[in-house]
């Protein structure tokens, strides 16, 4: 495999979508820590969406794995690998 070939491969990995719920209060808790402050569920949202996240249906979110790294593990209940006709 060449150079060019691993590097597609790899950004065709970190390219792979996910459906995931998330933990909202434990973000929540998470972002006020990190920034020593209150913030409200919109915030949380803002932020979400400024670091890669979609709004689904409810508490899930779409996400690419890049971006989920954003979070911490504790705070995604559940994940749903996309099928790649989905994420589009």
């Amino acid at each position: 495999m060449t150079s060019a070939q691993r590097t597609l491969a790899l950004r065709s990995a970190m390219d792979r979508r996910f459906r995931v719920k998330l933990d909202v209060p434990r973000i929540v808790d998470h972002l006020a820590r990190e920034e020593g402050r209150a913030f409200t569920q919109d915030e949380v949202f803002a932020w979400l969406r400024d670091a890669g996240f979609a709004r689904d249906q409810g508490d899930w979110w779409i996400v690419s794995e890049a971006d989920l790294g954003h979070l911490d593990p504790s705070e995604v209940l559940e994940i749903e690998p996309l099928d790649p006709s989905e994420s589009e």
